[in-house]
């Protein structure tokens, strides 16, 4: 009866594992991640080099998780102007881009 009661709790905990691998692999910038930073860039990023960003949530110190061309992760603190920048930068990019693909939605509706 033990074993069965611990390969449902085993069960039960693999798939909510898979559900959260798989909501935030599926997210877009600018959303949330649960893991915390240790390690901080102290310097600016050149802002066209990165891709998407994600907020530490429930950290002791609030971060950002930029990601660059080359797939890596990098640490920054929430609070510093540079990360501010980068941030609006990255979202304006989205909103560009969001609006050109509706554009050529709405475009091959009309033909």
């Amino acid at each position: 009866m033990m074993k069965t009661a611990h390969c449902v709790a085993a069960a039960v905990l693999g798939t909510l594992l898979i559900c959260l691998i798989q909501d935030v692999a599926a997210s877009p910038a600018g959303t949330v991640t649960v893991k915390c930073c240790e390690n901080f860039k102290p310097t600016p990023t050149v802002h066209k080099r990165l891709v998407s960003y994600k907020k530490t949530i429930g950290c002791s110190i609030p971060a950002i998780v930029f990601t660059n061309r080359r797939n890596m992760r990098i640490c920054a603190k929430a609070n510093e102007k540079w990360v501010q920048t980068a941030v609006r930068f990255l979202e304006k990019g989205l909103k560009k881009r969001r609006e050109k693909k509706t554009l050529k939605s709405q475009h091959f509706k009309t033909i």
